[in-house]
C-alpha cells in the first residue's frame, strides 16, 4: 500500500494531499529512511511522523482497502512513542509541510 494512502485511511492525516506533501517534504521516515508518498508500506513497518509540534512513532499492524470508521482505523497501527518536536536553529517554519494550513 502507498504511504500516503495508509496515512489517510488510518486517519493519521486528514486528507491525502496533506499526506503526500508531508511525505514528499521529508516529514515521514520508514525504518529510519526518509520516505516519499509513493513508498510502499507493509505490516510491521515502523513509521516516524514529524508533525507540527511532535514526532510520532508508530508500527503498522493492519491494512485497509477502503475508508474505515475511526475505531477501526485506529486498529491499523500502534503508537510506539511520542515526543515533542523542537525545531533546531537551521530549521525554519516556512516551507514546513503543514505551513499552508496556517491562516493569518
Amino acid at each position: 500500500m502507498r504511504l500516503d494512502q495508509f496515512l489517510r485511511l488510518s486517519r493519521l492525516v486528514k486528507r491525502r494531499p496533506l499526506a503526500k506533501s508531508m511525505a514528499d517534504g521529508g516529514a515521514v521516515d520508514i525504518g529510519g529512511k526518509t520516505a516519499k508518498a509513493s513508498s510502499q508500506v507493509k505490516i510491521g513497518d515502523v513509521l516516524s511522523l514529524r508533525l507540527e509540534n511532535k514526532t510520532l512513532r508508530i508500527r503498522i499492524i493492519g491494512e485497509a482497502k477502503r475508508n474505515l470508521s475511526k475505531k477501526d482505523a485506529s486498529a491499523l497501527f500502534e503508537i510506539l512513542g511520542e515526543s515533542a518536536h523542537v525545531p533546531d536553529e537551521n530549521e525554519s517554519l516556512s516551507g514546513a509541510p503543514l505551513d499552508f494550513l496556517k491562516r493569518s
